[in-house]
């Protein structure tokens, strides 16, 4: 069974995911595009300085292929926010497997 984070709001501006879900760094989630702007997901442990980069792998919008993204154990810090103009706001959700 997986438990269930509520929803995320991402902003234009990189933001934690580890930190907004409460999930430790390391740990292994899925996360999954729930709104209609593409959000972009970039693994470091430290933030990136250009918050026009475009850098990190793109979780598309639902019902296409790329909307959901396994987070691997060991991962480092996940950096997310939306690919597109900063009037945007993104929606994803993440879920966390239980192991037992």
């Amino acid at each position: 069974m997986a438990t269930t984070i509520p929803d995320i709001s991402v902003t234009s501006e990189w933001q934690s995911l580890n930190s907004l879900s409460g999930i430790a760094v390391g740990t292994s989630f899925l996360v999954n595009n729930k709104g209609s702007v593409g959000i972009l997901m970039y693994e470091n442990n430290t933030i990136p300085t250009d918050n026009t980069s475009n850098n990190g792998i793109l979780l598309t919008p639902p019902f296409w292929s790329a909307s959901c993204k396994y987070v691997e154990t060991g991962s480092g810090e996940i950096w997310v926010k939306c690919a597109t103009p900063a009037s945007s706001k993104g929606l994803i959700t993440v879920q966390l497997k239980n192991i037992t």
